[in-house]
């Protein structure tokens, strides 16, 4: 599908089939709007923020410029995860926390597709939150996603009470290294940079999540998070070094490439917090 058909078929609210069967073509007020979108979208502003929606999953989700937007390699993610909290069910409602948020696409997906687990999201932008509470309620998942307005570190130092600990966090943080942000296309550098910028090398908040999360899950507890092309060795080597988690697997995606991570718990060390939790510019 075309470009161009995406934007007439948002104009005419119709189907694409549409376009070619019934042909009455534009009113007036339509091509003003057609040829306003066309310019955006020729200045390097995404087609998902110029038509407002993005497909995630199956769901609709209204996207702008206060949040990433959903990429179809963070569906294999979710799906992977989706797979593992079926493994993980016992009976008893699953804790979910999901870190940065956004738009609220992989609490949203997760809420839908496993109707039994309770989401917490986490973003530390007031604005992407907004929307993504407007996602949850236009997608009947409001219900059960609590949003919270922290930064990911802030959140993971809090002293949880057992019962108050998540059986999975999944994250898909900011990963991309400051100096790398320059050559990122220009439509992608019209994201949020507090979405992409990953800090000096990277890997700012993947750390944090490997030496944090431990502390917000629970015995047995699982994290996955999204990584870069070319992080999974290092991010390998954090495993190895922090000894939070007991097991360690690399997911791919559509082109063979490691993609996401799964992390199963083992005990915590006490001292990972202190090293850890002020790390970098906050998520």
């Amino acid at each position: 599908m075309s470009e161009e058909e995406q934007i007439l078929m948002e104009i005419l609210q119709c189907r694409r089939v549409d376009l070619y069967l019934e042909r009455n073509g534009l009113n007036r007020e339509q091509k003003v709007q057609f040829e306003a979108m066309q310019r955006r979208r020729i200045n390097g502003e995404p087609l998902q923020y110029i038509i407002g929606h993005v497909d995630f999953m199956g769901y609709k989700l209204f996207v702008d410029q206060r949040v990433l937007i959903p990429r179809p390699e963070t569906e294999i993610m979710v799906n992977s995860t989706i797979e593992l909290m079926h493994q993980m069910y016992s009976g008893q409602t699953l804790r979910v926390l999901d870190l940065g948020t956004g738009s609220g696409n992989i609490a949203i997906a997760i809420a839908r597709l496993f109707p039994d687990c309770q989401i917490t999201a986490i973003d530390a932008s007031a604005e992407a939150l907004e929307l993504a509470r407007r996602n949850a309620n236009f997608q009947n998942a409001f219900d059960r996603i609590e949003f919270v307005h922290q930064s990911m570190s802030s959140y993971l130092q809090r002293g949880f009470q057992e019962d108050e600990k998540f059986d999975l966090i999944i994250s898909n943080p900011p990963y991309i290294p400051s100096d790398k942000m320059s050559t990122l296309p220009k439509e992608v550098l019209r994201e949020p940079h507090i979405a992409l910028d990953g800090g000096r090398d990277g890997y700012e908040f993947i750390r944090q999540l490997m030496g944090m999360s431990s502390n917000a899950l629970r015995e047995n507890g699982k994290l996955v998070f999204e990584i870069w092309d070319g992080q999974s060795e290092t991010v390998y080597a954090m495993y190895d070094y922090f000894k939070n988690f007991k097991h360690i697997e690399f997911g791919k995606d559509y082109t063979d490439t490691n993609r996401y991570v799964i992390c199963r718990l083992r005990a915590m060390d006490p001292t990972v917090l202190e090293k850890f939790g002020k790390a970098g510019h906050e998520n």
